[in-house]
């Protein structure tokens, strides 16, 4: 199977432009608009009615956040990696090769997600819902531009998300092989909650700008699975990262315990066929072990814990928010 893995052309293009990432987003957007002016007119659609209505702004605002969000996450991403050099057990060289392969993704892979999401967007413009007054005809300019912009939503939506989810199969990789397990402090491990959490931010800004789409009519027709989606993918981003650092603490507590156990056996038995002064070595070990059964065995501490809820809360509230104003406008029209 070919593996090939190659650097996404959206990292290229921000890493050439000799300025902040937001900056390049900023210019991103206008050229969306710019590029759309002309597809419009080449249609023979009204401008003012598509380009600046306020729903299709927002479609570009997701356009231009995708792959911004996708750069400021990947260094970010870099500098965790570096700051982790510390607690792992690889040189400098390799942890410089790790830190390069976060910016590339296996080729195949990457053109299947993107595909598939393209094609969910284009799907989207379909469903009975989408349209209050009847889809029109296939070859319809109109039809012509949602599809091409909701397609064009998904496929780089799809790419920012594949490209966490690959960080975060890279952060589990290296915790599993590479990471240093101190039982008793694990606080330098908790960098590896804090790349899942920078993975849930990214997912949180994606899932509250496509709230604002629930007042289009596909958005009533699946708010409820994009909300449900926000919420599993959050869980996914934050568990990715931590997985193989998990498996490795518990590995290492499992072997101190297995140690401490035998050496408890043989202290009791040593007390018990003492006819002297009883050997403090049982209690010392008894409190020892109760230290191991307490290890956290995830590399989460309690602002990682508040911080997830929060997200969450805040994407599952944009969602639920949006269905709320959108059925109170409903009723206040319908009154």
């Amino acid at each position: 199977m070919n593996d090939r893995r190659v650097v996404p052309l959206v990292f290229r293009v921000y890493d050439a432009v000799p300025l902040a990432p937001v900056w390049v987003g900023l210019g991103l957007l206008l050229l969306l608009l710019a590029g759309s002016a002309v597809l419009l007119a080449l249609l023979g659609l009204p401008l003012g009615q598509h380009l600046l209505s306020d729903l299709d702004l927002v479609q570009f605002a997701m356009l231009a956040y995708g792959p911004t969000a996708a750069v400021i996450s990947l260094r970010a991403a870099q500098r965790n990696l570096r700051a982790l050099a510390p607690t792992l057990d690889c040189s400098a060289e390799l942890l410089e090769a790790e830190v390069e392969r976060l910016a590339s993704v296996p080729l195949r892979w990457f053109r299947i997600s993107r595909l598939t999401c393209l094609a969910l967007g284009v799907g989207f413009v379909f469903l009975a819902g989408s349209w209050d007054k009847g889809r029109p005809p296939l070859g319809d300019p109109l039809l012509t531009w949602v599809a091409l912009l909701s397609g064009l939503l998904g496929w780089a939506l799809g790419a920012t998300i594949h490209l966490e989810i690959a960080h975060g199969l890279q952060f589990g990789r290296i915790g599993a092989s590479l990471a240093r397990v101190e039982l008793l402090d694990e606080s330098a491990l908790h960098a590896f909650g804090r790349q899942g959490l920078r993975g849930v931010a990214v997912l949180l800004g994606v899932s509250m700008l496509f709230s604002i789409l629930f007042f289009a009519p596909y958005g009533r027709e699946s708010g409820t699975f994009f909300s449900l989606a926000f919420a599993a993918m959050a869980g996914l981003t934050l568990w990715l990262p931590a997985r193989g650092v998990h498996a490795r603490i518990v590995t290492a507590r499992d072997a101190e315990l297995a140690r401490v156990n035998a050496g408890i056996v043989r202290a009791r038995e040593a007390n018990l066929a003492s006819t002297g002064t009883v050997d403090a070595r049982l209690s010392n070990l008894l409190a020892y072990r109760a230290l191991l059964a307490g290890v956290r065995t995830w590399p989460f501490d309690l602002s990682t814990w508040v911080r997830f809820a929060v997200y969450v809360m805040l994407g599952l509230g944009s969602w639920l928010g949006g269905a709320l104003v959108e059925r109170l406008l409903g009723r206040a029209l319908d009154s």
